[in-house]
């Protein structure tokens, strides 16, 4: 399993942050870890899942795992932070500089905490079987199909591509999130998918599969989706499955993050929007049975 240290469709935006204490403690928001055990503490009846046990154990332990900051410079909502080993909450992604401020508050704030953990329990302490790559590169062609499909043909006289879409996305996902590499990786990404690759071997090979940037060159390259570039991938995927979902397909981890989040119920569309599961139930389901043993 493999955690990035940057995005590269955020535009080299850290996935890990590496702030010092004091450097941090200039970005604290006032009262605002006090208010946030207060919120919660106050939504705890009406919460109603799989994560509540642990985000309650942790947040009565009053442990000092917890920050909450405003940080501008930093798009998204959630982070850890390394040097502190603290989960970060970032309310400027939400548009506030106070919780108060925040709506629908209690819903977001203990979303923003179930990503938080399931972020810290990936970076510090738990891994993701290989053996679940196949579930998400399923779940990431049905994606692909439905927000792509129209525009590129998949869903008519080009839908003989889809084989081929599945196996590259089965490629990235083993290379991306779970670090094959070499003839392994080919032969691999093969596994239950009906497409020869033997026949462009040689191509595939021109390409790292475990960049992203080299990802969507070889969807262009191998005309499945032809002429597509970072710029028009990255507005069709802001358009269909907002900013959230472009760190879920950069990084395991964050994969993770966003497909539990999206699983809370409440949960509004600035934080993880709750139509996800839609792409493919089936694989989603499957999704979450590993996010619950994250959870345990």
């Amino acid at each position: 399993m493999v955690i990035k240290d940057k995005f590269t469709l955020l535009k080299d935006i850290p996935n890990i942050l590496n702030m010092s204490a004091s450097s941090l403690r200039a970005h604290r928001v006032v009262d605002g870890n006090e208010t946030l055990y207060t919120v919660l503490a106050l939504h705890e009846k009406r919460v109603n899942h799989f994560t509540k046990k642990k985000v309650y154990k942790l947040l009565k332990s009053k442990q000092n795992l917890i920050e909450v900051v405003y940080l501008p410079s930093y798009s998204l909502p959630v982070s850890f932070n390394r040097p502190t080993n603290q989960i970060i909450i970032n309310l400027s992604s939400f548009g506030t500089r106070e919780i108060s401020t925040m709506n629908p508050s209690a819903h977001d704030l203990y979303g923003c905490i179930v990503y938080g953990i399931c972020l810290w329990e990936l970076i510090s302490k738990q891994s993701i079987p290989t053996r679940f790559a196949p579930h998400m590169s399923a779940f990431l062609l049905s994606t692909f199909i439905r927000v792509f499909g129209k525009e590129y043909g998949l869903v008519g006289i080009y839908s003989t591509q889809i084989p081929k879409l599945k196996y590259l996305i089965s490629c990235y996902i083993y290379a991306s999130f779970f670090n094959v590499k070499g003839d392994k990786l080919f032969k691999d990404a093969s596994v239950g998918i009906s497409y020869d690759f033997r026949k462009e071997l040689d191509q595939l090979k021109k390409y790292d599969f475990s960049n992203v940037i080299d990802f969507i060159k070889a969807l262009s390259e191998l005309k499945v989706f032809p002429g597509i570039n970072k710029y028009n991938f990255v507005s069709k995927i802001l358009r269909f499955l907002s900013l959230h979902f472009i760190p879920a397909i950069e990084d395991i981890a964050r994969f993770m993050c966003v497909m539990t989040t999206s699983n809370v119920p409440g949960i509004s569309a600035s934080l993880s929007p709750a139509f996800y599961y839609r792409y493919n139930e089936t694989e989603f389901d499957i999704i979450m049975q590993m996010s619950k043993r994250i959870f345990k």
